[in-house]
């Protein structure tokens, strides 16, 4: 991440002391971390609308088959047919439901990747910061 050697770079400023570069990364990783846990949480709510959704659509399109089926069964083609158009719209929005709930889903797998390494870094950075702190009190 560009964030991330962007902030490395400017621990090594010569012109401000280790403490304050620490610092100063350890505000931006925060921040940064902050919007991954926002981004997180927004398209998690996305894939589990999504998810509904889907849901939803499939026992609907099972519905359907189902009144197809007794249709057919009592003699009903004309309203087995209405039923099969139906069905088939049904099945096309299924499909790109799936898609979008696999790329929403892919989504929130990399978010939590990003979230997970941020969290790692704050945490080693933290405790690169207690080592220097407890040095300069020797």
């Amino acid at each position: 991440m560009r964030l991330f050697s962007r902030i490395r770079n400017s621990i090594f400023n010569r012109g401000k002391s280790q403490s304050d570069n620490i610092n100063e990364y350890l505000r931006n990783a925060e921040k940064e971390l902050g919007k991954a846990k926002a981004e997180i949480s927004a398209v998690m709510e996305e894939t589990l609308r999504l998810k509904r959704e889907l849901d939803e659509c499939n026992e609907e399109s099972e519905k359907l088959q189902k009144y197809i089926d007794k249709a057919v069964a009592d003699g009903y083609d004309n309203d087995a047919g209405q039923y099969l158009e139906r069905k088939n719209v049904l099945d096309k929005k299924i499909l790109m439901l799936k898609e979008a709930y696999d790329v929403a889903s892919a989504d929130m797998e990399r978010l939590r990747d990003v979230h997970d390494r941020l969290v790692s870094d704050l945490e080693s950075i933290n405790e690169k910061k207690a080592e220097i702190k407890s040095e300069l009190r020797q």
